[in-house]
């Protein structure tokens, strides 16, 4: 799945496989399983190296409102994670996906025992949210110009 090479790409510094062994869970995904549900404690961020997960934001009376796709190499539960609140959507596989959860726990230890590689992920995640704050942004101005009639 190639987890070491993307993480290795996104940090700039080699990860090696043992570091994702020792630190990460990985978890195969069939298509249609949960991640995790709205409402769980928030207490992982995962990496989803292959498939695509969606999150769905539950509405009531059993309707699902989709409110993002994200596809494979991206980052998901990290906003939840670092606020320690709970998960705000449902994420559900869409399709057979591989993804490697860091607890809380992990997170730690890889900061004591290689801040190298945890200063790394910080930058990549503080990145990944910057590039959807920016996507938000534009979607927000390009709303002024839609007439709502």
């Amino acid at each position: 799945d190639g987890v070491t090479n993307w993480l290795s790409t996104e940090i700039g510094r080699p990860i090696a496989a043992d570091v994702v062994e020792s630190y990460f869970e990985r978890i195969d995904l069939p298509a249609g399983d949960r991640l995790y549900a709205q409402g769980d404690p928030a207490d992982t961020i995962d990496f989803v190296a292959v498939g695509t997960v969606a999150m769905m934001l539950e509405l009531g009376s059993g309707q699902r409102l989709c409110v993002r796709r994200s596809s494979r190499q991206t980052v998901t539960g990290e906003m939840g994670f670092f606020r320690n609140a709970k998960r705000s959507t449902n994420v559900i596989a869409e399709r057979p996906t591989i993804v490697y959860s860091l607890s809380r726990t992990s997170f730690e230890r890889l900061r004591q025992e290689r801040p190298e590689i945890h200063d790394g992920l910080l930058t990549f995640i503080i990145r990944v949210l910057s590039d959807r704050l920016d996507t938000a942004t534009g979607e927000l101005s390009a709303m002024r110009y839609v007439d709502i009639e």
